[in-house]
């Protein structure tokens, strides 16, 4: 259980890193600062994370 958890983390980490980046890359492309998708950043780095937990519980 240890081992999912510390998983998860390190999905959440990885995938946050990256779609952060992403996201401000859509800010330079798209010349609108006030658009934020922060959110869907955070949302998706939590279902992955999520994902990540549940498929190596059985491991």
């Amino acid at each position: 259980m240890l081992e999912s958890a510390l998983l998860a983390v390190v999905v959440f980490g990885a995938s946050f890193i990256v779609l952060l980046g992403l996201e401000r890359l859509i800010h330079r492309w798209t010349f609108n600062p006030d658009r934020s998708y922060r959110w869907g950043v955070w949302l998706f780095s939590v279902l992955f994370a999520a994902y990540a937990f549940a498929m190596s519980l059985g491991r």
